[in-house]
């Protein structure tokens, strides 16, 4: 639980910092484990193609995308945090992302991501500014 709540503060600060100028953002928050053999770099230049790739495929206003990474404590466990502009902008992202010609426009993206990283579990988070 303590680790719980030491992701959700990483999370909020995180957002807080990437989105400054937002109102209200979506993000998207997946917990990984790096693959043996692989950097952070590795995760980096798989994270950049897919953050490419979703803003030149989908019209949604500007998705953004980032990792947190521990700076005292395991290493080798990451957050993706991926912010979009509203509810409708992350549901029109998931459907492309599900739909077969998502699959196959994205298929090395994905090949990358998974090369990478293990992501098995994931939370929608709402963030307002006040």
């Amino acid at each position: 639980m303590r680790g719980l709540f030491k992701s959700a503060l990483t999370i909020a600060g995180c957002t807080l910092a990437f989105n400054a100028f937002a109102e209200t953002v979506i993000d998207e928050v997946w917990t990984c484990e790096l693959k043996e053999g692989k950097e952070i770099e590795d995760v980096h230049k798989a994270n950049a193609a897919w953050v490419k790739h979703m803003n030149s495929a989908i019209d949604v206003g500007e998705i953004k995308s980032g990792t947190v990474t521990a700076i005292v404590g395991e290493q080798g466990q990451f957050l993706y945090v991926d912010t979009y502009p509203s509810l409708a902008a992350w549901a029109t992202a998931d459907e492309y992302q599900s739909s077969e010609a998502g699959k196959t426009a994205m298929k090395a993206i994905d090949d990358g991501l998974q090369a990478a990283a293990d992501c098995p579990t994931n939370r929608l988070y709402k963030y307002t500014s006040n």
